[in-house]
């Protein structure tokens, strides 16, 4: 290794090799960006591995993949050449979520990246979902009572004194839940069945809910998410301050939809996945929802995103950003 992960002048590893060194694919993903990278990156590939996770590989003297391809892992993608100074040299970041992070924490060695894998390395792939092995949690899904829910639309439930936090449960739901991902103090999960549903829960009106972070709540009817916020409200006002009050007021409601008069839009130009994007970030990530219409933006905004679309598509100034590629999500 030349040069570690720093995050500030070195966002990557800046790894040493010989000239015309096969330059491996750290996990299985979709190449989303391969050629002429921007200033100072020489010939680059970016993999798309997961919804949060890219890898990025700058200073190839040759690339043997194209956009839209896919590959495995340790598959060869390009060729070693030098970072300018006539150095050989491969540098390699992970972003997740759109923020580069060290490589360290998620590869066994970065040795792999330009001279194969080792046996002892052959059941240890790039952790590209941030889920736990298969060994650290149940192979099959466990059963959980969703006790509350709190403002990002998680259901809240305890398994074996630790907290759960479902995706989408409502509050009473009996629920069959897979973990996705294991901390020391709770867990993660998402809802493989609804065993005895919230009376509340609809269908969201929104093709994109679940996907786009615009809205938390769609899955249940307007009062029951006011009742749930009133209800986290208080909780919060307990837990911080220890107050409970006296007496609770009737909600101040709005209309169910058109409601945001306030809202931050991304644009983001993504053209392997056909040109510019308008719309929320998706769940926890940087990449961008791709949105044609919206049903809490008021309805006279709602019906101009397909223009505003066009109009950033024709501006002359439209230029396309390799390291932004991967935004699309």
């Amino acid at each position: 290794m030349v040069q570690p992960f720093d995050g500030v002048s070195n966002k990557g590893l800046l790894l040493s090799g010989k000239v015309g060194d096969a330059v491996l694919a750290a996990a299985d993903g979709r190449v989303i960006f391969s050629g002429q990278g921007p200033r100072g990156y020489g010939n680059l590939i970016i993999i798309k591995h997961s919804n949060e996770m890219l890898s990025v590989y700058a200073h190839n003297r040759s690339l043997a993949v194209k956009e839209g391809q896919q590959v495995t892992r340790g598959q060869k993608i390009a060729e070693l050449g030098d970072a300018g100074n006539g150095q050989p040299a491969l540098h390699f970041e992970v972003r997740q979520g759109g923020k580069p992070v060290d490589p360290a924490g998620v590869l066994p060695s970065v040795d792999v990246l330009l001279h194969g894998y080792s046996s002892s390395l052959s059941n240890a792939p790039l952790e590209t979902s941030g889920r736990p092995s298969a060994s650290s949690v149940p192979a099959e899904p466990v059963r959980c009572h969703i006790e509350s829910v709190d403002l990002d639309g998680q259901g809240i439930a305890h398994r074996d004194g630790k907290v759960v936090f479902v995706q989408g449960g409502l509050p009473g739901e009996e629920i069959e839940a897979r973990l996705v991902r294991s901390k020391p103090r709770y867990d993660v999960a998402e809802i493989a069945a609804i065993r005895r549903p919230n009376p509340n829960r609809v269908a969201p009106r929104c093709p994109h809910y679940g996907t786009c972070g615009g809205c938390n709540l769609q899955h249940a009817d307007l009062r029951a998410q006011v009742a749930f916020k009133q209800r986290v409200l208080e909780d919060t006002l307990w837990h911080l301050g220890r107050v409970r009050p006296a007496q609770m007021l009737a909600p101040i409601e709005g209309p169910t939809w058109g409601y945001r008069f306030r809202a931050r839009l991304a644009v983001r130009d993504v053209p392997s996945r056909g040109g510019v994007l308008i719309g929320f970030h998706e769940k926890k990530s940087s990449y961008v929802a791709d949105l044609d219409e919206c049903s809490v933006l008021p309805a006279q905004v709602s019906v101009l995103l397909p223009a505003l679309k066009t109009l950033v598509e024709s501006l002359s100034i439209r230029k396309p950003h390799a390291a932004d590629r991967g935004g699309g999500g």
